[in-house]
């Protein structure tokens, strides 16, 4: 289900679906799994273009999301899993509010990870890499990507919610692969993500891919070793854990116990002893296809009468 705390915020939404068009591709989509723009288009007998224009507000307001298939040189387009929208009116009665920040991917707290793997700035590597060291670098945090096969990296999350607030969900957006050996895009790799020591699931990275250059890899990056990743959105809210909508478990904020006074830790991690121990790879503002490092939006309700 996809819960809906804010009229305003819902707007876009409200937009997307007001559409006929965009309706019967979401119908098509929930209905026959993913499908590329190609595939869409012949079943709806109607230009590309058309479709793809519409896709774009679908894609916009998060209805829809995106997967490269690169043996295929196209996208494979999926619904997100919510069969359900509810708008919560009450939500008016306390100011639900938010806060945005971006962490860079350098900007982590703590590590332990294990060869190959290693980190780079927009201009140069930072220290030799395979050699976990180096991730103790003074100028770390000026890293815009970073890999690595087993362990973990952790980020302190900002947390600047009101006094007497409750947090109504927790958004993450970054850009991420596996890490195999130069680059393969059919490289599995189970990857854990944990807020405050409590799991919050595992998502199997596809691939590690290279089959082309990553639209914002500076001049110097190499053409032979991992290029882009997916653009993932992982939220915990008071129904669950989600990625890109798709349940990951039943972990809600309420579980959490957070308040105004919360350190939020944030892992992603590749266990040894994972069915698929692929590596992690994490692509920062200047690495990848997209333009940002770890995106983190939190909602919470204010309560004046507590």
């Amino acid at each position: 289900m996809l819960q809906l705390s804010s009229l305003d915020r819902s707007l876009p939404i409200f937009q997307a679906l007001s559409s006929s068009l965009r309706a019967r591709m979401l119908t098509l989509l929930a209905s026959s799994g993913p499908l590329t723009l190609k595939e869409i288009s012949d079943s709806l007998q109607l230009p590309a273009s058309t479709v793809n224009s519409h896709m774009q507000k679908l894609l916009e307001c998060q209805l829809v999301y995106a997967e490269p298939v690169p043996s295929r040189n196209s996208f494979l387009y999926h619904a997100r899993a919510a069969g359900q929208i509810s708008i919560d009116f009450s939500a008016s009665a306390n100011p639900c509010l938010e806060f945005q920040t971006e962490i860079p991917v350098g900007q982590y707290a703590n590590f332990s990870v294990t060869a190959p793997c290693g980190l780079a700035t927009v201009s140069s590597f930072l220290g030799r890499i395979d050699e976990p060291r180096y991730f103790t670098h003074p100028s770390h945090h000026e890293a815009e990507i970073l890999w690595f096969t087993t362990g973990y990296i952790e980020y302190f999350l900002p947390n600047y919610i009101h006094r007497r607030s409750l947090v109504d969900s927790i958004e993450l957006s970054f850009e991420i692969a596996s890490e195999a050996p130069q680059y393969n895009n059919d490289w599995p790799s189970d990857i854990t993500f944990s807020l405050n020591g409590q799991q919050l699931g595992v998502w199997t990275s596809p691939g590690d891919y290279g089959d082309r250059r990553g639209k914002n890899n500076p001049d110097w990056w190499y053409p032979f070793i991992n290029q882009y990743g997916l653009l993932k959105t992982l939220t915990i809210n008071q129904q669950g854990c989600f990625l890109d909508g798709e349940r990951l478990s039943d972990v809600t904020c309420r579980d959490l116990n957070l308040t105004d006074q919360s350190i939020l830790r944030l892992r992603m991690e590749v266990k040894e002893d994972a069915v698929h121990p692929g590596g992690l790879t994490l692509f920062g503002k200047f690495f990848g296809d997209h333009s940002q490092g770890i995106l983190v939006t939190v909602r919470y309700t204010a309560f004046s009468d507590v």
